[in-house]
């Protein structure tokens, strides 16, 4: 997840209680600017073929 092309997410933790309490999840944060808009830039023409970023 990328928020404000500032923060990025990477990881398999899920938004339950099994995967916060029982499963083994790895979630990585960070705030980085010079990381998080370059790396939505890359997603956004992946998906869009290069068109709308």
């Amino acid at each position: 997840m990328i928020v404000d092309d500032v923060y990025t997410t990477h990881g398999s933790a899920n938004i339950n209680t099994r995967s916060m309490m029982v499963d083994s999840e790895l979630n990585i944060c960070h705030e980085h600017p010079e990381f998080s808009q370059p790396l939505r830039r890359r997603l956004w023409d992946l998906h869009t073929k290069g068109f709308g970023v």
